[in-house]
């Protein structure tokens, strides 16, 4: 786990706080708790989990709604430049703050970017954790975003996982008669029949679907 001396800084100045950012993380360089980052200013790691614990409570101990709010805010204004590397972080900030709108938007920045550098499983957790606070009647997203991962149980071989995610939402899409939708689906899962080697089936599916994309011309 890490933190931002600067953003702390900025948190205690906002707030008026009578805590010392600063003394505290002296005390806890001295006691040999935290190290700083050799290559990033004002960047530091706890060694333990729960030294991070007793620090977070002691530094943070009033409204953490408002200081995680407050947070995002501070590393939106002051790490512009950089902000990609801290999508998750601002995710989490904006969570905690009861900030869905921007926590899905975070969230949605972090799995794709996860996605895009092949660090799979965050990009799967980031993916369901998102499906864990969007609404469920909310179905395109719901869909879009299980595609997402189908997408990446696909690209890692994991072809049955991939399939069982599909076919969830296949049955969702064909009771809600989600056209679109259900094109996506079955390009997705005729694929995925032929790596699994079913070949027969995966021809059935994309048959299938020369109805649908007669109706939708723009999808072939």
């Amino acid at each position: 786990e890490k933190f931002y001396r600067l953003i702390l800084e900025i948190i205690e100045d906002k707030l008026d706080s009578k805590i010392s950012v600063n003394e505290i993380i002296s005390e806890l360089e001295n006691n040999d708790l935290i190290y700083q980052d050799i290559s990033v200013q004002d960047l530091y790691y706890f060694k333990h989990i729960l030294t991070r614990d007793v620090a977070y409570n002691t530094i943070l101990k009033s409204n953490k709604k408002i200081l995680h709010k407050l947070s995002a805010e501070i590393i939106e204004q002051n790490f512009q430049y950089s902000i990609e590397n801290f999508y998750y972080d601002l995710a989490i900030h904006y969570d905690i703050a009861g900030d869905l709108e921007n926590t899905l938007k975070y969230l949605t920045l972090s799995s794709d970017r996860a996605k895009d550098l092949f660090d799979n499983t965050q990009a799967i957790k980031f993916y369901n954790r998102m499906l864990d606070l969007i609404k469920p009647n909310d179905l395109k997203q719901v869909i879009g975003i299980n595609l997402k991962i189908s997408e990446i149980y696909s690209l890692i071989g994991e072809w049955q996982k991939c399939y069982e995610v599909l076919i969830n939402i296949l049955n969702v899409a064909e009771k809600h008669k989600m056209s679109f939708e259900l094109i996506e689906i079955n390009s997705a899962l005729g694929e995925i029949l032929y790596l699994k080697g079913e070949n027969i089936q995966a021809r059935k599916i994309l048959s299938s679907q020369m109805p649908l994309l007669n109706e939708h011309p723009n999808t072939a």
